[in-house]
């Protein structure tokens, strides 16, 4: 019987240079990112674009995944949403899709890798990854772990 612990981290990558979110995440032994950015691209942060992060990481030994079409917070099926627009959290951890991409997350700290999911915010309640990811892998008895931009950890 296995009897190793989940773990998971949350970030934001808070425009950080790659450098500064590397002195973040290393302490804590991550040595993978798996970015849940709908849309991994920012013209004030560039070196998070995905066309240069998997380089730019690799550069300070983290490997990076993008799961973002599985796990991102902007919602365009309407079958996911509420009849006023607004996004219903219950059909979007229900969907194949999103438990898709929770399977891949939970392989990867199966297999022994320490992974942080990354957004933008820098916030980790102002961010789908706390209200919508997290339940969801708590929920399937990970425990997740919320790094803060400062260097802080959050945890409940």
């Amino acid at each position: 019987m296995n009897t190793q612990e989940l773990v998971c981290f949350s970030i934001g990558h808070s425009r950080h240079s790659i450098e500064a979110f590397a002195a973040l995440v290393k302490p804590q032994g991550i040595d993978m990112i798996i970015d849940v950015r709908s849309k991994p691209n920012s013209r004030f942060a560039a070196q998070f674009n995905r066309k240069v992060i998997r380089d730019n990481l690799a550069g300070h030994e983290l490997d990076y995944e993008f799961l973002g079409d599985l796990l991102g917070g902007m919602i365009t099926d309407k079958e996911l949403l509420n009849e006023d627009g607004s996004v219903d959290n219950e059909k979007i951890t229900a969907s194949a899709g999103f438990q898709q991409g929770l399977d891949k997350v939970i392989a990867s700290i199966r297999e022994g890798r320490r992974v942080a999911i990354m957004c933008a915010e820098k916030d980790p309640h102002a961010c789908h990854r706390y209200s919508l990811i997290s339940p969801a892998l708590e929920a399937r008895g990970v425990r997740m772990i919320h790094l803060l931009a400062d260097g802080g950890i959050l945890e409940e």
